[in-house]
């Protein structure tokens, strides 16, 4: 039997804590799915994974990013990622981002797109945070072509800076509760993309996302780049990992931005994947 003060208590909504943990976010330390698929976010990184280690994959890639050995309109793309927590300060975190891009070799690079970046992030309350950083920053091997933000290689991002906010919005007091996720922000490169990647032009991103619970969420993202729209599962409770799956150019040329960025017709749909793994 409960006492009147303990049955009180139970009564009170438990306060809610909001970290990341690469897209994915953790609630009152419980690892939930992702909230986006390309947009990062603003929560600073939960303490309790040193490591996160992540695989995107693009089942097809836009005319436009088409290497001179690749003619074709199924060319899948690939990149690994690695995000390792470098300092946990209280309210902050830093990460250092090591990126493995054109991991297909189409352009002949093999393995050498390696590229290293940064995301500073600090929570200002429980369930609100803002972030800065960047991505492939210092190219690792001067002689590749695919991290200029210029060359044809896929679906890489090339440099890009963003800076970022984010909140949550918890649903319920239980645990594992249903959580809305709102991150808003801006970046250059491929987040600012408008026809054209450029380190000088900066545009708006961001993403929503409805997480059932830490099981499975759905979310919406526009990256600069694209409007994109999936859904995010994390299949075994124990286990941290997590697989998004996201469509892609589904509304044709939708930005206009991307108007002619897939040759003479509208851009189609595309599927473009992620699966993380923490450690």
């Amino acid at each position: 039997m409960f006492t009147p003060a303990e049955t009180a208590a139970a009564a009170i909504p438990q306060p809610v804590q909001v970290m990341a943990l690469s897209r994915g976010i953790t609630v009152n330390r419980e690892l939930y799915p992702d909230v986006a698929l390309t947009i990062p976010s603003g929560f600073k990184r939960d303490p309790q994974r040193f490591l996160t280690v992540s695989i995107d994959g693009a089942e097809r890639v836009r005319k436009e990013f088409f290497p001179a050995d690749c003619d074709r309109n199924d060319c899948a793309d690939i990149e690994l990622n690695f995000e390792l927590a470098l300092l946990q300060s209280g309210p902050v975190s830093l990460e250092l981002l090591y990126n493995i891009g054109d991991v297909t070799s189409r352009n002949g690079s093999g393995l050498s797109a390696q590229s290293l970046g940064f995301r500073l992030a600090g929570n200002l309350s429980k369930t609100v945070g803002i972030a800065v950083g960047g991505e492939s920053l210092v190219n690792l091997n001067p002689s590749s072509p695919c991290l200029d933000i210029n060359q044809a290689c896929g679906q890489l991002k090339g440099r890009t800076l963003f800076a970022v906010a984010s909140a949550a919005f918890p649903l319920s007091s239980r645990p594992n509760p249903p959580v809305i996720t709102v991150t808003a922000g801006a970046g250059n490169g491929y987040y600012g993309y408008n026809g054209s990647a450029s380190d000088n032009q900066w545009g708006p991103i961001g993403s929503v996302s409805y997480a059932f619970n830490n099981r499975v969420s759905v979310g919406v993202e526009y990256s600069g780049y694209a409007i994109s729209a999936g859904v995010s599962v994390r299949p075994l409770e124990s286990f941290p990992l997590t697989a998004s799956l996201f469509a892609t150019d589904f509304l044709g040329n939708l930005p206009n931005n991307i108007e002619g960025s897939c040759g003479n017709q509208s851009c189609s749909l595309r599927v473009l994947g992620r699966v993380t793994y923490s450690f």
